[in-house]
C-alpha cells in the first residue's frame, strides 16, 4: 500500500514548510490551510487513479490530449488580469490552467509518439505553444519547450532534428540529384513528418525567446511568487528547508529515470518542474507547492502518480 501514498509523501514537505512560513509571516489561516485541503483532495484522487488498472486506448489518449489543450485555451474566456490570461476562475478559486494541462499533455504526447502519432503530436505542441505565448507565460512556455527535448533526442520516438540534418545532408549529395523525380519525391515524403517536427520545434524556440521580452508586469503575491522571500525573512533555516523540499519534489523523476520503460517521461516531467523552479529566480513566477495554489499541487500529483504507476507496472510490483 505504501506506493499509493508516494505522491502525497513527496508533496507533503513543500506544502508543510510553505504553510509554516505563511503562518510565521502572519498570512491569514484561510489562505494557507487551503494548500493542505488541496493536497488531501489531490492525494485521494491520486490513490484512486493508482488503484485503477492501466488500460487506456489510444483514441482515449488522443481525446485527453485535445481536452487538455481546450482546458488551456479556456483561460481566455475570462477577462484576465491586466491582459494576462493564465487562470480559470471557479468561484473563489483561480486555477492556473497550464500547471494542470501541461503535465497531462507531456504524458499523452509521450504515449502518442511511441505509437506513431507524430504529426498529431506536433500539431498539439504548436497549438499549445501559441496559447502559452498569448497568455503570456514565459515560465510555462520555457518549461514545456525544454521538457519536450527528451522525446526528440532519446528512445524510440521520432527525432526530427537528427532526421532533418541527415535529409539535408543527403540532398547536398550528387547521388540524391542523380535520382529521378519520383525517387526524390518519395524520399521527401518519408521525411515529411520529421520536417514538420523540426519546423514545430523551431517555432517553439522562437516563441519562447520572444516571450521573455513580453513578460507581464503583475505585482507578485507575497505568499505565491515571493514565498521564498518570506522564508528568508522567517530565518535562514526556513529558506534551507524550502530549498530542500524543492529537491524532494524532483526526486521521484530522478529515481524512476533508470527504469527503461518510463525513463523518457520521467526525465521530461522532471525537466518541466525543474525549469519552473529555476524560472522563479528570473521573474515573478509561482513557486510550486511551497506557495499558495491548487493547480501546482494537482499538476504535480498527476505527474508523480503516472510515473510511479508506470514504474510499478513495468517492474511487476503493481497489483
Amino acid at each position: 500500500m505504501k506506493k499509493y501514498f508516494l505522491p502525497f509523501i513527496y508533496a507533503l514537505p513543500s506544502v508543510l514548510i510553505g504553510t509554516l512560513v505563511m503562518y510565521m509571516q502572519g498570512i491569514s489561516v484561510t489562505i494557507y490551510i487551503r494548500n493542505f485541503i488541496f493536497l488531501i483532495i489531490g492525494s485521494i484522487l491520486s490513490i484512486i487513479y493508482m488503484l485503477r488498472k492501466s488500460n487506456i486506448k489510444l483514441k482515449h489518449i488522443c481525446a485527453i490530449a485535445v481536452l487538455s489543450v481546450l482546458f488551456l485555451y479556456s483561460s481566455f474566456l475570462s477577462d484576465g488580469i491586466d491582459g494576462v490570461h493564465r487562470w480559470i476562475p471557479i468561484g473563489p478559486i483561480y486555477l492556473n490552467a497550464a500547471f494542470i494541462a501541461l503535465p497531462i499533455l507531456l504524458i499523452t504526447i509521450s504515449r502518442l509518439l511511441l505509437n506513431g502519432y507524430a504529426k498529431f503530436c506536433y500539431t498539439l505542441i504548436f497549438i499549445t505553444a501559441i496559447a502559452l505565448f498569448l497568455q503570456p507565460d514565459a515560465s510555462m512556455l520555457s518549461a514545456f519547450s525544454i521538457a519536450l527535448i527528451p522525446f526528440f533526442c532519446t528512445g524510440n520516438t521520432d527525432r526530427p532534428l537528427r532526421y532533418v540534418i541527415l535529409f539535408l545532408h543527403s540532398c547536398s549529395t550528387c547521388e540524391f540529384w542523380a535520382q529521378d523525380a519520383n525517387q526524390r519525391r518519395h524520399k521527401f515524403a518519408c521525411e515529411k513528418s520529421s520536417i514538420y517536427g523540426f519546423f514545430t520545434l523551431t517555432m517553439m524556440l522562437v516563441l519562447t525567446s520572444i516571450s521573455w521580452w513580453n513578460i507581464d508586469h503583475l505585482a507578485p503575491v507575497p505568499y505565491v511568487e515571493d514565498i521564498l522571500i518570506l522564508a528568508r525573512k522567517s530565518g535562514w533555516l526556513y529558506l534551507f528547508f524550502c530549498i530542500l523540499s524543492l529537491f524532494i519534489l524532483l526526486w521521484p523523476f530522478v529515481k524512476n529515470r533508470k527504469r527503461q520503460q518510463c525513463s523518457i517521461i520521467s526525465i521530461s516531467l522532471g525537466t518541466f518542474f525543474s525549469v519552473i523552479i529555476l524560472c522563479t529566480l528570473l521573474g515573478n513566477f509561482p513557486v510550486p507547492l511551497i506557495g499558495y495554489g491548487f493547480s501546482p499541487i494537482i499538476g504535480y500529483l498527476i505527474s508523480v502518480s503516472y510515473v510511479e504507476k508506470e514504474s510499478a507496472c513495468h517492474s511487476g510490483s503493481y497489483r
